[in-house]
Protein backbone atom coordinates (compact mmCIF):
# COMPACT_ATOMS: atom_id res chain seq x y z
CA UNK A 1 0.00 0.00 0.00
CA UNK A 2 1.26 3.11 -1.17
CA UNK A 3 1.80 6.43 0.93
CA UNK A 4 -1.64 8.09 -0.71
CA UNK A 5 -3.38 4.68 0.16
CA UNK A 6 -2.25 5.07 3.89
CA UNK A 7 -3.97 8.76 3.95
CA UNK A 8 -7.35 7.50 2.64
CA UNK A 9 -7.09 4.73 5.18
CA UNK A 10 -6.90 6.82 8.14
CA UNK A 11 -10.50 8.58 8.51
CA UNK A 12 -11.86 4.91 8.17
CA UNK A 13 -9.74 3.38 10.41
CA UNK A 14 -10.26 6.32 12.91
CA UNK A 15 -13.73 5.57 12.55
CA UNK A 16 -13.78 1.90 12.93
CA UNK A 17 -12.36 2.64 16.15
CA UNK A 18 -15.34 3.54 17.82
CA UNK A 19 -17.00 0.89 15.54
CA UNK A 20 -19.34 -1.14 17.77
CA UNK A 21 -18.93 0.67 20.99
CA UNK A 22 -21.51 -1.26 24.10
CA UNK A 23 -20.92 -0.92 27.87
CA UNK A 24 -18.72 -3.67 27.25
CA UNK A 25 -16.27 -1.49 25.32
CA UNK A 26 -12.95 0.13 26.52
CA UNK A 27 -13.29 3.53 29.23
CA UNK A 28 -11.07 5.05 26.65
CA UNK A 29 -12.95 4.06 23.21
CA UNK A 30 -16.34 4.98 25.35
CA UNK A 31 -13.96 8.40 26.27
CA UNK A 32 -13.38 9.24 22.71
CA UNK A 33 -16.45 8.84 21.00
CA UNK A 34 -18.54 10.67 24.04
CA UNK A 35 -15.97 13.25 24.05
CA UNK A 36 -16.03 14.24 20.25
CA UNK A 37 -19.94 14.46 20.94
CA UNK A 38 -19.54 16.92 23.66
CA UNK A 39 -16.74 18.96 21.78
CA UNK A 40 -19.58 18.86 19.23
CA UNK A 41 -21.93 20.86 21.16
CA UNK A 42 -19.30 23.18 23.27
CA UNK A 43 -17.50 24.34 20.56
CA UNK A 44 -19.67 26.58 18.59
CA UNK A 45 -21.59 27.15 22.14
CA UNK A 46 -18.12 28.78 23.30
CA UNK A 47 -18.63 31.03 20.11
CA UNK A 48 -21.61 32.09 20.58
CA UNK A 49 -21.67 32.97 24.22
CA UNK A 50 -17.75 33.87 24.47
CA UNK A 51 -17.22 35.03 20.99
CA UNK A 52 -20.45 37.09 19.87
CA UNK A 53 -20.90 39.25 22.37
CA UNK A 54 -17.36 41.04 21.73
CA UNK A 55 -18.10 40.58 17.76
CA UNK A 56 -21.44 42.18 18.29
CA UNK A 57 -20.29 45.06 19.78
CA UNK A 58 -17.91 45.70 17.63
CA UNK A 59 -20.30 45.69 14.84
CA UNK A 60 -22.02 48.39 17.10
CA UNK A 61 -24.92 46.22 17.90
CA UNK A 62 -26.74 47.89 21.00
CA UNK A 63 -26.44 46.14 24.61
CA UNK A 64 -30.01 45.38 24.59
CA UNK A 65 -29.87 43.01 21.69
CA UNK A 66 -26.34 41.79 22.76
CA UNK A 67 -28.39 40.81 25.93
CA UNK A 68 -30.66 38.74 23.97
CA UNK A 69 -28.05 36.12 23.83
CA UNK A 70 -29.21 35.36 27.62
CA UNK A 71 -32.39 33.91 25.89
CA UNK A 72 -30.72 30.92 23.91
CA UNK A 73 -30.03 29.14 27.15
CA UNK A 74 -33.50 28.15 27.73
CA UNK A 75 -33.77 25.46 25.17
CA UNK A 76 -31.49 24.08 27.68
CA UNK A 77 -33.57 24.18 30.32
CA UNK A 78 -36.67 23.35 28.43
CA UNK A 79 -35.41 19.99 27.90
CA UNK A 80 -37.66 18.06 30.70
CA UNK A 81 -40.36 18.77 28.75
CA UNK A 82 -40.15 16.67 26.18
CA UNK A 83 -37.46 14.63 26.64
CA UNK A 84 -39.94 11.71 27.46
CA UNK A 85 -40.71 11.90 23.93
CA UNK A 86 -36.88 11.67 22.79
CA UNK A 87 -36.16 8.75 24.83
CA UNK A 88 -39.47 6.96 23.60
CA UNK A 89 -39.56 7.89 19.72
CA UNK A 90 -37.16 6.74 17.25
CA UNK A 91 -37.16 5.01 13.55
CA UNK A 92 -35.99 1.47 14.42
CA UNK A 93 -33.40 1.10 11.21
CA UNK A 94 -30.99 4.28 12.84
CA UNK A 95 -31.42 3.17 16.63
CA UNK A 96 -32.55 4.89 19.84
CA UNK A 97 -29.77 7.57 19.80
CA UNK A 98 -28.83 8.17 16.50
CA UNK A 99 -31.96 9.02 15.40
CA UNK A 100 -31.92 11.95 17.33
CA UNK A 101 -28.00 12.79 17.82
CA UNK A 102 -26.55 12.92 14.02
CA UNK A 103 -29.82 14.66 12.20
CA UNK A 104 -30.03 16.96 14.58
CA UNK A 105 -26.67 18.10 14.72
CA UNK A 106 -26.42 18.00 10.52
CA UNK A 107 -29.02 20.38 10.60
CA UNK A 108 -27.26 22.34 13.30
CA UNK A 109 -24.17 22.51 10.82
CA UNK A 110 -26.34 23.91 8.09
CA UNK A 111 -27.51 26.29 10.50
CA UNK A 112 -24.50 27.63 11.29
CA UNK A 113 -23.53 27.66 7.30
CA UNK A 114 -26.48 29.91 6.63
CA UNK A 115 -26.26 32.78 9.27
CA UNK A 116 -22.50 32.54 7.54
CA UNK A 117 -24.39 34.62 4.22
CA UNK A 118 -26.22 37.44 6.93
CA UNK A 119 -24.46 40.64 8.05
CA UNK A 120 -24.45 40.92 11.51
CA UNK A 121 -25.38 44.74 11.77
CA UNK A 122 -28.14 44.40 9.49
CA UNK A 123 -29.58 41.33 10.03
CA UNK A 124 -29.48 40.54 13.45
CA UNK A 125 -33.10 39.29 14.34
CA UNK A 126 -32.83 36.77 11.84
CA UNK A 127 -29.04 35.55 13.13
CA UNK A 128 -30.90 35.32 16.44
CA UNK A 129 -33.79 33.17 15.25
CA UNK A 130 -31.79 31.20 13.80
CA UNK A 131 -29.74 30.25 16.50
CA UNK A 132 -32.50 29.99 18.69
CA UNK A 133 -33.45 27.46 16.41
CA UNK A 134 -29.81 26.16 16.79
CA UNK A 135 -30.06 25.71 20.27
CA UNK A 136 -33.19 23.86 20.31
CA UNK A 137 -32.13 21.46 17.85
CA UNK A 138 -28.42 21.18 20.29
CA UNK A 139 -30.72 20.60 23.21
CA UNK A 140 -32.82 17.63 21.93
CA UNK A 141 -29.61 15.79 20.62
CA UNK A 142 -28.39 16.53 24.40
CA UNK A 143 -31.07 14.47 25.49
CA UNK A 144 -29.73 11.57 23.43
CA UNK A 145 -26.60 11.68 24.12
CA UNK A 146 -26.99 12.06 27.82
CA UNK A 147 -28.98 8.76 27.53
CA UNK A 148 -26.58 7.13 24.99
CA UNK A 149 -23.30 8.27 27.82
CA UNK A 150 -25.22 6.89 30.26
CA UNK A 151 -26.20 3.99 28.33
CA UNK A 152 -22.99 2.23 28.03
CA UNK A 153 -21.25 3.48 30.93
CA UNK A 154 -20.60 1.39 33.76
CA UNK A 155 -21.19 2.37 37.32
CA UNK A 156 -17.86 3.03 38.12
CA UNK A 157 -16.90 5.20 34.50
CA UNK A 158 -19.70 7.71 35.40
CA UNK A 159 -17.76 10.03 36.96
CA UNK A 160 -16.05 10.19 34.06
CA UNK A 161 -19.10 10.71 31.66
CA UNK A 162 -19.58 13.80 33.73
CA UNK A 163 -16.19 14.73 33.44
CA UNK A 164 -16.22 14.80 29.86
CA UNK A 165 -19.37 16.69 29.95
CA UNK A 166 -18.29 19.66 32.15
CA UNK A 167 -14.65 19.28 29.91
CA UNK A 168 -16.41 20.25 26.99
CA UNK A 169 -17.87 23.34 28.65
CA UNK A 170 -14.19 24.81 28.98
CA UNK A 171 -12.27 23.30 26.16
CA UNK A 172 -15.52 24.99 23.84
CA UNK A 173 -14.57 28.21 25.86
CA UNK A 174 -11.35 28.03 25.24
CA UNK A 175 -11.57 26.95 21.66
CA UNK A 176 -14.77 28.54 20.69
CA UNK A 177 -14.76 31.66 22.94
CA UNK A 178 -10.51 32.39 22.05
CA UNK A 179 -9.36 30.47 19.20
CA UNK A 180 -12.38 31.21 16.86
CA UNK A 181 -12.44 34.64 18.09
CA UNK A 182 -9.02 35.17 17.71
CA UNK A 183 -9.40 33.63 14.00
CA UNK A 184 -12.56 35.92 13.23
CA UNK A 185 -9.83 39.02 13.15
CA UNK A 186 -8.46 37.10 9.98
CA UNK A 187 -10.70 35.61 8.59
CA UNK A 188 -14.32 37.67 9.32
CA UNK A 189 -17.37 36.49 9.91
CA UNK A 190 -18.67 34.61 7.18
CA UNK A 191 -15.46 32.04 7.19
CA UNK A 192 -15.62 31.75 11.10
CA UNK A 193 -19.29 30.49 10.43
CA UNK A 194 -18.40 28.29 7.99
CA UNK A 195 -14.75 26.84 9.37
CA UNK A 196 -17.76 25.71 12.97
CA UNK A 197 -20.10 24.36 10.90
CA UNK A 198 -17.83 22.07 9.14
CA UNK A 199 -16.06 21.70 12.42
CA UNK A 200 -19.29 20.37 13.79
CA UNK A 201 -19.78 18.15 11.07
CA UNK A 202 -16.51 16.13 11.13
CA UNK A 203 -16.83 16.03 15.23
CA UNK A 204 -20.67 14.53 14.66
CA UNK A 205 -19.29 11.76 12.31
CA UNK A 206 -18.07 9.28 15.02
CA UNK A 207 -21.84 9.10 16.25
CA UNK A 208 -22.05 7.42 12.51
CA UNK A 209 -21.01 4.46 14.29
CA UNK A 210 -22.74 4.16 17.16
CA UNK A 211 -24.84 0.35 17.80
CA UNK A 212 -27.31 0.72 20.71
CA UNK A 213 -26.31 -0.89 23.98
CA UNK A 214 -29.33 -4.49 24.31
CA UNK A 215 -29.13 -3.79 27.86
CA UNK A 216 -28.30 -0.28 29.86
CA UNK A 217 -26.62 -0.33 33.20
CA UNK A 218 -28.49 0.09 35.38
CA UNK A 219 -26.55 0.65 38.62
CA UNK A 220 -29.52 0.71 41.66
CA UNK A 221 -33.03 -0.23 41.73
CA UNK A 222 -35.32 2.72 40.95
CA UNK A 223 -38.72 1.07 42.65
CA UNK A 224 -41.62 1.36 40.08
CA UNK A 225 -39.78 2.59 36.95
CA UNK A 226 -42.51 4.41 36.07
CA UNK A 227 -42.48 6.22 32.53
CA UNK A 228 -42.29 9.85 31.32
CA UNK A 229 -40.38 12.86 33.41
CA UNK A 230 -43.22 13.39 36.16
CA UNK A 231 -42.93 9.57 36.88
CA UNK A 232 -39.57 9.66 37.18
CA UNK A 233 -39.37 12.44 39.20
CA UNK A 234 -41.49 10.59 41.86
CA UNK A 235 -39.39 8.20 42.39
CA UNK A 236 -37.93 8.47 46.28
CA UNK A 237 -34.05 8.77 44.96
CA UNK A 238 -34.89 11.43 42.19
CA UNK A 239 -37.11 13.33 44.77
CA UNK A 240 -34.20 13.74 47.21
CA UNK A 241 -32.05 14.26 44.98
CA UNK A 242 -33.21 17.53 43.60
CA UNK A 243 -33.12 18.99 47.00
CA UNK A 244 -29.20 17.73 47.29
CA UNK A 245 -28.37 19.32 43.57
CA UNK A 246 -30.30 22.65 43.89
CA UNK A 247 -29.12 24.05 47.56
CA UNK A 248 -25.51 23.66 48.01
CA UNK A 249 -25.72 25.03 44.10
CA UNK A 250 -27.83 28.11 43.41
CA UNK A 251 -26.51 30.68 44.99
CA UNK A 252 -22.52 29.84 44.31
CA UNK A 253 -24.26 30.30 40.69
CA UNK A 254 -25.69 33.52 41.43
CA UNK A 255 -22.33 34.50 42.51
CA UNK A 256 -20.43 33.05 39.82
CA UNK A 257 -22.74 35.15 37.17
CA UNK A 258 -21.81 38.27 38.95
CA UNK A 259 -18.05 38.11 39.48
CA UNK A 260 -16.76 39.01 35.64
CA UNK A 261 -19.28 42.42 36.24
CA UNK A 262 -17.76 43.14 39.65
CA UNK A 263 -14.24 42.97 38.26
CA UNK A 264 -14.88 45.77 35.47
CA UNK A 265 -16.28 47.89 38.72
CA UNK A 266 -12.79 47.00 40.34
CA UNK A 267 -11.12 48.56 37.75
CA UNK A 268 -10.12 45.26 35.16
CA UNK A 269 -10.54 46.14 31.72
CA UNK A 270 -12.07 43.63 29.53
CA UNK A 271 -8.68 43.33 27.89
CA UNK A 272 -7.19 42.61 30.63
CA UNK A 273 -10.41 40.15 32.09
CA UNK A 274 -10.59 38.36 28.66
CA UNK A 275 -6.62 37.47 28.93
CA UNK A 276 -7.20 36.01 32.32
CA UNK A 277 -9.85 34.01 31.62
CA UNK A 278 -8.67 32.64 28.77
CA UNK A 279 -4.73 31.79 29.88
CA UNK A 280 -5.44 31.06 33.80
CA UNK A 281 -9.67 30.85 34.53
CA UNK A 282 -10.47 28.54 31.74
CA UNK A 283 -7.22 26.24 31.74
CA UNK A 284 -7.37 25.65 36.24
CA UNK A 285 -11.27 24.96 35.63
CA UNK A 286 -10.53 22.63 32.92
CA UNK A 287 -7.62 20.65 34.77
CA UNK A 288 -9.77 20.67 38.27
CA UNK A 289 -12.64 18.92 36.18
CA UNK A 290 -10.38 16.21 35.20
CA UNK A 291 -8.60 16.51 38.82
CA UNK A 292 -12.32 15.92 40.22
CA UNK A 293 -13.31 13.05 38.10
CA UNK A 294 -10.38 11.08 39.42
CA UNK A 295 -10.93 12.40 43.15
CA UNK A 296 -14.79 12.18 43.34
CA UNK A 297 -13.93 8.23 43.43
CA UNK A 298 -11.77 8.27 46.42
CA UNK A 299 -12.98 10.73 48.63
CA UNK A 300 -16.99 9.93 47.79
CA UNK A 301 -19.76 11.90 46.77
CA UNK A 302 -20.76 13.74 50.83
CA UNK A 303 -17.29 14.75 51.64
CA UNK A 304 -16.31 15.73 48.00
CA UNK A 305 -19.77 18.10 48.07
CA UNK A 306 -18.66 19.06 51.61
CA UNK A 307 -15.07 20.37 50.33
CA UNK A 308 -17.06 22.51 47.18
CA UNK A 309 -19.54 24.22 50.22
CA UNK A 310 -16.03 24.86 51.66
CA UNK A 311 -14.69 26.51 48.58
CA UNK A 312 -17.66 28.64 47.63
CA UNK A 313 -17.37 30.02 51.11
CA UNK A 314 -13.93 30.84 50.94
CA UNK A 315 -14.50 32.19 47.67
CA UNK A 316 -17.55 34.41 48.30
CA UNK A 317 -15.62 35.86 51.87
CA UNK A 318 -12.53 37.17 49.24
CA UNK A 319 -14.95 38.58 46.77
CA UNK A 320 -16.36 40.55 50.17
CA UNK A 321 -12.98 42.09 50.97
CA UNK A 322 -12.03 42.84 47.25
CA UNK A 323 -15.27 44.23 46.80
CA UNK A 324 -15.06 46.20 50.08
CA UNK A 325 -11.77 47.68 49.14
CA UNK A 326 -13.09 48.84 45.93
CA UNK A 327 -10.24 47.71 43.62
CA UNK A 328 -8.29 44.53 42.48
CA UNK A 329 -4.99 43.96 41.03
CA UNK A 330 -4.97 41.67 37.85
CA UNK A 331 -2.81 38.77 40.32
CA UNK A 332 -5.43 38.72 42.77
CA UNK A 333 -8.65 38.78 39.76
CA UNK A 334 -6.72 35.70 38.24
CA UNK A 335 -6.66 33.69 41.27
CA UNK A 336 -10.56 34.30 42.18
CA UNK A 337 -11.46 33.66 38.86
CA UNK A 338 -9.16 30.47 38.35
CA UNK A 339 -11.11 29.60 41.78
CA UNK A 340 -14.42 30.55 40.41
CA UNK A 341 -13.69 27.86 37.47
CA UNK A 342 -12.58 25.62 39.25
CA UNK A 343 -15.07 25.18 41.38
CA UNK A 344 -17.90 25.13 38.88
CA UNK A 345 -16.04 21.57 37.19
CA UNK A 346 -15.95 20.54 40.14
CA UNK A 347 -19.43 21.06 41.20
CA UNK A 348 -20.48 19.88 37.52
CA UNK A 349 -18.55 16.49 37.68
CA UNK A 350 -20.30 15.80 41.18
CA UNK A 351 -23.82 16.91 39.95
CA UNK A 352 -23.68 15.31 37.03
CA UNK A 353 -22.14 12.38 37.77
CA UNK A 354 -25.02 11.78 40.72
CA UNK A 355 -27.66 12.69 37.73
CA UNK A 356 -26.40 10.30 35.90
CA UNK A 357 -26.27 7.41 37.81
CA UNK A 358 -29.98 7.87 38.93
CA UNK A 359 -31.22 8.18 35.51
CA UNK A 360 -29.45 4.95 34.09
CA UNK A 361 -31.98 2.39 33.18
CA UNK A 362 -34.45 2.43 30.14
CA UNK A 363 -35.31 6.34 30.25
CA UNK A 364 -31.63 7.16 30.61
CA UNK A 365 -32.43 10.61 28.93
CA UNK A 366 -35.42 11.51 30.24
CA UNK A 367 -33.82 11.46 33.33
CA UNK A 368 -30.86 13.00 33.06
CA UNK A 369 -32.42 15.41 30.89
CA UNK A 370 -34.98 16.50 34.02
CA UNK A 371 -32.56 16.69 36.75
CA UNK A 372 -30.58 18.57 34.86
CA UNK A 373 -32.89 20.79 33.49
CA UNK A 374 -33.65 21.03 37.07
CA UNK A 375 -29.96 21.78 38.22
CA UNK A 376 -29.59 25.01 35.38
CA UNK A 377 -33.25 26.51 36.37
CA UNK A 378 -31.71 28.47 39.27
CA UNK A 379 -29.03 30.31 37.88
CA UNK A 380 -31.02 31.39 34.99
CA UNK A 381 -34.03 32.64 37.81
CA UNK A 382 -31.85 34.10 39.80
CA UNK A 383 -29.42 35.73 37.87
CA UNK A 384 -31.51 38.97 36.61
CA UNK A 385 -33.30 39.49 40.31
CA UNK A 386 -29.32 38.74 42.02
CA UNK A 387 -28.38 41.43 39.39
CA UNK A 388 -31.05 43.91 40.52
CA UNK A 389 -29.72 43.85 44.39
CA UNK A 390 -26.38 44.35 43.14
CA UNK A 391 -27.37 47.41 41.25
CA UNK A 392 -29.53 48.32 44.37
CA UNK A 393 -27.17 48.01 47.26
CA UNK A 394 -23.97 47.60 46.00
CA UNK A 395 -21.32 44.33 45.93
CA UNK A 396 -20.41 43.92 49.00
CA UNK A 397 -23.66 43.80 50.54
CA UNK A 398 -24.92 41.21 47.41
CA UNK A 399 -21.93 39.07 48.39
CA UNK A 400 -22.67 39.60 51.90
CA UNK A 401 -25.94 38.21 51.39
CA UNK A 402 -25.06 35.37 48.92
CA UNK A 403 -22.42 34.15 51.93
CA UNK A 404 -25.16 34.36 54.83
CA UNK A 405 -26.80 32.02 52.01
CA UNK A 406 -24.55 29.66 51.21
CA UNK A 407 -24.18 29.00 54.87
CA UNK A 408 -27.81 28.54 55.49
CA UNK A 409 -28.13 26.07 52.66
CA UNK A 410 -24.85 24.06 53.45
CA UNK A 411 -27.33 23.28 56.93
CA UNK A 412 -30.62 22.45 55.12
CA UNK A 413 -28.68 20.45 52.41
CA UNK A 414 -26.69 18.30 55.74
CA UNK A 415 -29.95 18.16 57.19
CA UNK A 416 -31.53 16.74 54.09
CA UNK A 417 -29.44 14.18 53.03
CA UNK A 418 -29.14 12.96 57.22
CA UNK A 419 -33.05 12.77 56.68
CA UNK A 420 -32.88 11.17 53.17
CA UNK A 421 -30.48 7.96 54.47
CA UNK A 422 -32.54 7.49 57.22
CA UNK A 423 -35.25 6.95 55.12
CA UNK A 424 -33.24 4.32 53.02
CA UNK A 425 -33.50 6.46 49.95
CA UNK A 426 -30.47 8.78 49.75
CA UNK A 427 -29.40 9.72 46.38
CA UNK A 428 -26.11 10.02 47.50
CA UNK A 429 -25.87 6.55 47.79
CA UNK A 430 -25.42 5.75 43.98
CA UNK A 431 -22.51 7.71 43.57
CA UNK A 432 -19.87 5.86 45.56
Amino acid sequence: MNSRDNLAGHPRRALRAFAGITPEAGLIRKALLLGSLYLCQALPMGFIFGGMPIIMRSEHVPLQQIGLLFVLHFPWAMKIFYAARVDRHYVRTLGRRKTWIVPLVWLSAILFFTISFLDMSRHYPVIFAVLLIYNLAMATSDIAVDGYATDILAPGEMRWGATLQACGRFAGMILGGGLFLALYGVLGWPQICRLLALAQFLLSLPALTIREPSAPHVPHAMPGDRPGVLGFLKQPRARWAIPALLLPTAFFFCGFQMRMPLMADLGLIPKEAGTILMHVGYPVGFAATVLSGWLLKRVGALPFLRFFCLGAIGLTAATICHAGRGTISPTHAAILLACDNALLGAINVWAYTLIMRLSAGRQSGTGVAALGSIFMLPPLILAPPAGAVGDRVGFFTLYSGLLALMLLCWAMTEGVLAEAKRRGSSPLGVTK
